[in-house]
């Protein structure tokens, strides 16, 4: 069973994605914050992180230019209520391998989760 790494400021967010992930088999384990996200990633070693952008304290932008530095591999899908073509660009950049907009269908969510997964 894979393990996800859910980093989301919003708990609405992150008890409704559990709750799909968990149904769907992953095991998942939560970062209330892009700061708590990097903590749980690197002790927990997720499989995979889905990852919100906009976060007080640390945004998924700094979560992304910090894995990159501290060298920390972990496919990182994006699931952002931001539409903007340059972010979804800066991201993928960055070393996302995926970028979603909220609200994603949950059946588009769950094939890049699993594509992620299986790298």
């Amino acid at each position: 069973m894979a393990r996800i790494l859910l980093v989301d400021d919003s708990i609405y967010q992150r008890i409704k994605l559990r709750k799909l992930l968990e149904a769907a088999g992953y095991e998942v384990v939560e970062g209330s914050d892009g700061e708590h996200g990097l903590a749980v990633a690197a002790s927990s070693k997720p499989d995979c992180m889905l990852l919100d952008l906009l976060m007080p304290k640390m945004g998924g932008m700094e979560v992304l230019q910090a894995m990159r530095d501290q060298n920390l591999v972990l496919p990182v899908i994006i699931h952002t209520s931001d539409i903007q073509e340059e972010t979804k660009n800066e991201c993928l950049a960055l070393g996302a391998v995926a970028f979603l907009n909220k609200p994603a269908r949950e059946e588009d969510l769950l094939a890049v989760i699993a594509k992620a997964t299986t790298r």
